[in-house]
């Protein structure tokens, strides 16, 4: 699996380093960008039986997971809202805090 260098990310670090410019305009300094930039996977490695693994070895000791219930239903709450919004045809109200629909 690769992932190259996209537009938007190119656009982020040339704000970032006209923002590095002017907080630091005394220094003459410049951002060289790499031509690509690539992530490679290590041969072999997937990320599904990474997450299964991890899940089942905190449910087995009784510890605890890196993105418990509450973190899966911020993620994934708004995207929730926004399929119901669409099949109810009517604004859903999300509650970030409380984690319900209003």
């Amino acid at each position: 699996m690769k992932n190259t260098t996209t537009h938007s990310r190119r656009k982020f670090l040339r704000n970032m380093a006209g923002t590095a410019l002017v907080a630091y305009g005394h220094l003459k300094t410049r951002v060289i960008e790499p031509a690509r930039m690539e992530y490679k996977t290590p041969e072999g490695y997937s990320e599904h039986l990474d997450h299964f693994t991890n899940f089942f070895y905190a449910i087995r000791t009784g510890g605890s997971v890196v993105e418990d219930a509450s973190f899966g239903l911020r993620a994934a709450g708004p995207s929730l809202a926004a399929n119901m919004s669409y099949f109810e045809r009517k604004p859903i109200l999300w509650d970030p805090e409380k984690m319900v629909v209003k």
